[in-house]
C-alpha cells in the first residue's frame, strides 16, 4: 500500500472518531434498516429507560437497548425481514407490537404507549405498521419478494421491474452481444448508464456499467435468491452513490425454518407466427429455464444458510435473406458479357457463396438460410449467516454466473463467421457486524467483484488469404481488420496488392474486458451518528493479445510477386492511477500501428 493510501486511511479513522463524539445526524446503511420510536406513558411524559427488544421473526436474533432521557431509542442496521418489538419496565405493563415489516434501506417508527401495570401482564398490538418512510426524504419504489414471485417476467429477470418505478424508462438494449444485450434504464431522462448496482452494500456493475447479470444473454438471472430490491430514484442520501439513480438489491438468508423451491421453464415455437421472411417451415425456438433454491438453519437462532442455482439452455432460429452470386456467375458467365475464365482464387472464394434458391437476374439470386443462436448460462449463489455471540454476527455470499452466446451470423446474412460472446461474474462479500453498547455498531465488510466479457470470432476459413505461406498481421493482431486482397494479376513483379473494399471483414479475434474491484470498509453508528470509510482498488483491462505476443508480432511482407503493404504492428500497455474520492488503480491495453489500417475507435 503506498504512503499517500495510508495516509487516506489513518484520516478517514481519525475523521470516523471525532464524528462519532461531536455530531448528531445519520441516515441509516444502504441495504440494512431501523427500527426506532418513541416511549411515553399514559399521560404523554416520556419514559426513560425502558428496555427494547427487537426480534427477527424469520431467524429469532434478537437485539436489546433502552430508551434515552427522552425516551427515545434506535435500533440501527438491521437486517430485511419481519420484526416484533417488545418494551417493558418495571410497574408497568409490557407492550408486545407484531407485523413490523423491515425493507431495504428502510426506517420504520415504531412507538410505545405504556400502561401502569404488572411487567407479567402483556398487551400485544398485532398489524402492520404502515411502510411508509416518515423520516427520509427520499423518493424511491419498493420491489418485495411477493411481487417479485407473482409478477410475470419474461425471461425471469427481476431486474424488469425496475422499470415500475416512477420516472424510469427502459431503453433499448445493445445489439452486440459484446458490449451487452441487457436492459437500460433512463432516470429522469439521464443517460442509461451509470447508475448504481447495489447488491448487499456491494456494487456489482459490469465493466461497462450497466446492471449485473450475462451481458451477452441480455438477462440477469437469480431471481429467486433476492428479497427485495428498491429503486432510488431522487434527494436520496449520498451512501447509495450512482449517478442519478441507484437500485439497492438484498438476497435471501436463511431462516429457522427449511424453505425450498424446484422449478422448470420451457418455452418453444410451436404457437409462434411465422415472420415476413420465414419460409414454410417455422425457425426452430426452444428455451429451458431451470433450477432449485434451498434455506434453512445450520443451526437454530444461531447460523443459517440459503443456495439458489439457475439454469438456462436457449437455441433460437433465425431467418436471413440475402443475394448472392448465382449459377452462372459461378461458371464465369454474366449477362451481356461473353464468359470470362476464373482465376482458381476467385473460385476459391466463390465457394462459400451458395447457390440462391431463385434468380433475379444481373447474375445474382435470392437466398435464404436459417440458423441458430446458441445461449447458455449457469448462475450459483451461496449465503451463510452466523451468530458468533450476542454482540457479534458476520454473514458471507459468493455469486458465480457465467454465461456464452453464439452468433452464427456475426453481423452478416450468410452463417460463416459465428461469433461466441462469453461473461464470467464473481461477487462476493463478507460483512461482521459489532455491537459495542446499545447505542454503538461497528461494521466491517470485505467486497470483491470480477467481471469478464470476452468475444471469440472464428473466421479460419481456409482459402481467402490467397497468399497461404505468408504469415497475416492482422490475423496475429486479435482484434485489428483484415480485408480480402484483390487477386487482379500484377502488372510489374514489384505491383502492391489493391485491397478490395466490396468484401470485408472482422479477422479472427480473442478479445477480453476485464474489471475487478476491492473492497474494504468500515461503518460505525453511535446513536444517530453514521459515517464511514472505504478504501477501493479497481482495476478495467482490455486483453486482445496472447501473453506471447506482446511484443513484434510480424512483417507481412511477401516473398513473391508481390507485397502486402503491412507495417508491424505494436503492442502498448498503459497503466496510470487515479485517486478521487477512492483510491483506485486501473490499467488498459491500447494498442498502436504504423500504416493506418487499424480503425480509429481500436486506436490509441
Amino acid at each position: 500500500m503506498s504512503r499517500n493510501i495510508l495516509m487516506q486511511v489513518v484520516f478517514s479513522i481519525v475523521v470516523l472518531w471525532v464524528a462519532t463524539h461531536f455530531t448528531r445526524q445519520a441516515k441509516a446503511q444502504a441495504t440494512n434498516g431501523i427500527i426506532s420510536g418513541t416511549v411515553i406513558d399514559a399521560s404523554g411524559a416520556a419514559v426513560p429507560g425502558v428496555t427494547i427488544q427487537v426480534k427477527n421473526v424469520n431467524t429469532g436474533v434478537t437485539r436489546t437497548v433502552l430508551t434515552n432521557e427522552q425516551g427515545r431509542y434506535r435500533v440501527p442496521d438491521l437486517l430485511v425481514g419481519a420484526y416484533e418489538v417488545q418494551g417493558a419496565l418495571p410497574g408497568f405493563q409490557t407492550v408486545v407490537q407484531r407485523g413490523i415489516p423491515l425493507t431495504v434501506g428502510s426506517e420504520r417508527v415504531v412507538d410505545f404507549s405504556l400502561q401502569v401495570g404488572q411487567p407479567e401482564t402483556t398487551v400485544t398490538v398485532e398489524g402492520e405498521i404502515a411502510q411508509v418512510d416518515t423520516t427520509s426524504t427520499a423518493i424511491a419504489s419498493l420491489i418485495e419478494q411477493k411481487q417479485i414471485a407473482d409478477l410475470p417476467l419474461n425471461g425471469r429477470n427481476y431486474t424488469q421491474l425496475i422499470a415500475l418505478a416512477p420516472g424510469v424508462q427502459q431503453a433499448a438494449p445493445g445489439t452486440s452481444g459484446f458490449y451487452g444485450r441487457g436492459a437500460n434504464f433512463s432516470v429522469a431522462g439521464a443517460r442509461p448508464e451509470g447508475q448504481a448496482f447495489l447488491l448487499d452494500n456491494t456494487n456489482v456493475q459490469d465493466f461497462w456499467n450497466h446492471g449485473p447479470g450475462s451481458a451477452v444473454l441480455g438477462t440477469t438471472l437469480g431471481v429467486e435468491a433476492i428479497a427485495e430490491f428498491s429503486t432510488q430514484t431522487n434527494t436520496y442520501g449520498a451512501q447509495f452513490g450512482g449517478a442519478g439513480a441507484a437500485i439497492n438489491a438484498v438476497t435471501r438468508s436463511g431462516t429457522n425454518q427449511f424453505h425450498g423451491s424446484v422449478f422448470e421453464y420451457f418455452r418453444n415455437s410451436v404457437l409462434d407466427a411465422r415472420g415476413p421472411f420465414d419460409g414454410p417451415k417455422l425457425p426452430t425456438f426452444r428455451q429451458n429455464q431451470f433450477g432449485a433454491s434451498l434455506g434453512g438453519p445450520i443451526r437454530k437462532d444461531k447460523t443459517f444458510f440459503f443456495a439458489n442455482y439457475e439454469g438456462l439452455r436457449r437455441g433460437l432460429g433465425l431467418t436471413r435473406v440475402t443475394f448472392v452470386p448465382d449459377a452462372n456467375a459461378h461458371n464465369g458467365i454474366l449477362p451481356g458479357l461473353n464468359p470470362i475464365p476464373l482465376s482458381p482464387l476467385i473460385q476459391q472464394l466463390l465457394t462459400y457463396y451458395p447457390i440462391p434458391n431463385n434468380s433475379v437476374g444481373g447474375g445474382l439470386g435470392r437466398y435464404s438460410v436459417v440458423a441458430t443462436q446458441v445461449g447458455n448460462e449457469d448462475y450459483v449463489l451461496g449465503r451463510v449467516d452466523h451468530m458468533i455471540s450476542a454482540t457479534d454476527s458476520v454473514f458471507a455470499r459468493y455469486i458465480r454466473d457465467r454465461a456464452d452466446f453464439t452468433d452464427p451470423f456475426s453481423g452478416s446474412n450468410l452463417p460463416l463467421w459465428p461469433e461466441t460472446h462469453r461473461t464470467g461474474n464473481h461477487y462476493a462479500t463478507i460483512e461482521e457486524r459489532h455491537i459495542v453498547s446499545s447505542a454503538v455498531v461497528n461494521l466491517a465488510r470485505f467486497s470483491f467483484v470480477r467481471t469478464r466479457e470476452g468475444s471469440n470470432l472464428n473466421d479460419n476459413l481456409p482459402g481467402l488469404s490467397f497468399y497461404p505461406n505468408v504469415p497475416d498481421c492482422a490475423e496475429q493482431v486479435l482484434g485489428g481488420r483484415r480485408r480480402v486482397l484483390d487477386a487482379r494479376p500484377a502488372q510489374s513483379p514489384n505491383r502492391r496488392l489493391r485491397r478490395t473494399r466490396s468484401v470485408e471483414r472482422q479477422c479472427s479475434r480473442v478479445v477480453w474486458w476485464k474489471l475487478v474491484v476491492f473492497q474494504f470498509g468500515e461503518l460505525l453508528t453511535r446513536k444517530s451518528v453514521r459515517i464511514s470509510w472505504a478504501l477501493a482498488r479497481t482495476g478495467r483491462c482490455l486483453s486482445r493479445l496472447p501473453r506471447n505476443r506482446r511484443r513484434r508480432l510480424c512483417t507481412g511482407r511477401v516473398a513473391s510477386a508481390a507485397e502486402a503493404d503491412l507495417e508491424p504492428w505494436l503492442a502498448v500497455q498503459l497503466c496510470f492511477e487515479s485517486r478521487h474520492r477512492q483510491a483506485s488503480a486501473q490499467c488498459h491495453y491500447g494498442f498502436r500501428q504504423r500504416n493506418g489500417l487499424c480503425p480509429s475507435a481500436q486506436c490509441l
